[in-house]
């Protein structure tokens, strides 16, 4: 007959492997806000729009400098692309596409995932296009649309190949050729902004359409909107 101590021997090791396996914990590990990035001036562009967000810790991180379940430490996360030749590291990248986490990615480098762009956001990449001189674009947002002068130079191009996949949020047609594409998506948790919220002309553009979609990430909305508002222009 075997010793009841075999027994419970048995339960703690099969608990300490399923530790081992899972982790202590599988939910972010504080509330907080994760910024990742390729500019330490676009990195500063997304924290402006974090005033509303008080309860939330903000940590600001290069690229570069990513390791594997960094993602899972917090509740909320961003990569802004402000380089189109930065490397993405395939750590981020393959958790951009498993983690549960609330986490967007801003700007340039999206093709980096490469087929995966369309199995997960039904999206196909099509090419970075040119914005000539100081050309306005006509973003539509909630049934308004409002007029946004753009610092940069290049701007994603993706074709929506697969509607079930994503929600479109935001769409925007250039003065250069008139096209309408996707500006901001969602597919689940994972989120995909064309532009980078750091383009200074257009701040109070941007605020209505950042600050939504940040309350949607958190959970929670801004504590003082008109302030995390204003407060871009300034």
């Amino acid at each position: 007959m075997r010793s009841p101590y075999y027994f419970i021997f048995a339960i703690a090791f099969c608990a300490l492997a399923g530790v081992l396996k899972f982790g202590f914990n599988s939910a972010p590990l504080e509330k907080c806000i994760q910024i990742f990035h390729d500019s330490k001036k676009e990195a500063r562009g997304v924290q402006k729009y974090l005033r509303g967000f008080p309860e939330y810790s903000q940590y600001v991180k290069d690229i570069g400098d990513y390791h594997k379940g960094d993602m899972d430490k917090c509740q909320v996360n961003f990569y802004v692309g402000a380089k189109d030749e930065t490397f993405v590291p395939r750590e981020f990248r393959e958790d951009y596409l498993r983690t549960s986490t609330s986490v967007a990615w801003l700007g340039n480098n999206i093709w980096q995932l490469g087929d995966q762009l369309e199995r997960v956001f039904g999206l196909r990449f099509l090419g970075v296009g040119l914005v000539k001189g100081n050309l306005q674009s006509e973003v539509y947002y909630k049934g308004q649309s409002f007029k946004t002068r753009s610092l940069e130079h290049r701007r994603v191009e993706l074709l929506p190949v697969n509607s079930e996949k994503f929600e479109i949020l935001a769409e925007i047609r250039s003065d250069s050729s008139r096209e309408i594409l996707p500006y901001a998506v969602r597919a689940k948790n994972r989120y995909y902004f064309a532009g980078t919220p750091a383009d200074l002309a257009a701040y109070a553009e941007y605020a209505p359409l950042f600050n939504d979609i940040l309350a949607e990430m958190t959970g929670v909305p801004p504590h003082d909107r008109a302030r995390s508002v204003s407060g871009l222009t300034h």
